[in-house]
Order: structure tokens, then C-alpha cells, then sequence
């Protein structure tokens, strides 16, 4: 899920309390231990950490 939402953070955070929701959990804290970093998900925060870090995301 968090793979196809959008790059803005705010889509990001709600996209993960949809999820969080989903899944029944009182608290975010709880969802993160069924997320699972799959290659492509880390290159694409990897390349948004970049960005970041270039100053080109506002």
C-alpha cells in the first residue's frame, strides 16, 4: 500500500493511518511491525532523502 500512495508526505500519512486503521491497531507505533522495506520502497525513500538533502522538495 505504501509502495503505490503518493510521495507527499501528508498522502503518506494518511495513506498509514488508513492502513493503522485497517488493521484494527489503537496505535500507529503497532502497525510498523507488519511493514516490510521491500528494495523498491527503500530506493524510493532513498531518492526522497536525496532530494531532501539537495534542497529540490519544499
Amino acid at each position: 500500500m505504501l509502495e503505490q500512495c503518493a510521495t507527499r508526505r501528508d498522502d503518506v500519512a494518511r495513506d498509514f493511518v488508513a492502513l493503522a486503521t485497517y488493521l484494527g491497531h489503537a496505535d500507529i507505533r503497532h502497525t510498523y511491525w507488519y511493514l516490510e522495506a521491500t528494495p523498491d520502497l527503500m530506493a524510493d525513500i532513498a531518492g526522497a532523502a536525496e532530494a531532501l538533502i539537495a534542497g529540490e522538495v519544499a
